[in-house]
């Protein structure tokens, strides 16, 4: 019964951690936190919005100007690379990137990457720099993401 009860908290925890992780931030903050987009890639916000309608998590990778969108568990969703199971991803929570849609109100939506800056946390970053992805829209950016691994499902 211990066990199960330590597996709850544990659970419970992790999801609690989760939606507290994503922040909506301006633009301009995070330019300020993390330097300017290293690349980015722009999305129609009709077009990511209906991704989001079915999953729950999303996360994104960034690579030569093209980007890999998966669901969770690594689930593809849309796939412009090849990928391995050791590429890190960056998971953003569904409901808080619809509201930064509308918070930012502008048709073009950019998932970006970063070269970081003082605004990395341990778990923002990744064993091959110091990069993170935001994602913006209008004069506001959806900050931090979770890495995957280990956080895929």
């Amino acid at each position: 019964m211990k066990k199960i009860t330590l597996l709850f908290i544990f659970f419970a925890a992790f999801s609690l951690s989760l939606t507290a992780q994503n922040s909506i931030i301006s633009r301009e903050e995070a330019d300020e936190l993390f330097g300017p987009p290293i690349q980015s890639i722009s999305f129609h916000a009709k077009v990511l919005e209906s991704l989001l309608d079915t999953h729950e998590y999303i996360m994104f990778r960034i690579k030569d100007d093209k980007v890999n969108i998966f669901g969770r568990n690594r689930a593809p969703i849309l796939q412009q690379f090849p990928s391995d199971e050791n590429d890190v991803y960056y998971v953003f929570e569904a409901k808080t990137l619809i509201e930064l849609l509308e918070l930012g109100g502008e048709e073009e939506s950019y998932i970006e990457l970063r070269a970081g800056g003082e605004g990395l946390t341990k778990d923002t970053k990744i064993t091959d720099g110091d990069e993170t992805v935001t994602v913006s829209n209008g004069d506001v950016a959806l900050w931090p993401p979770f890495v995957c691994p280990p956080f895929c499902g």
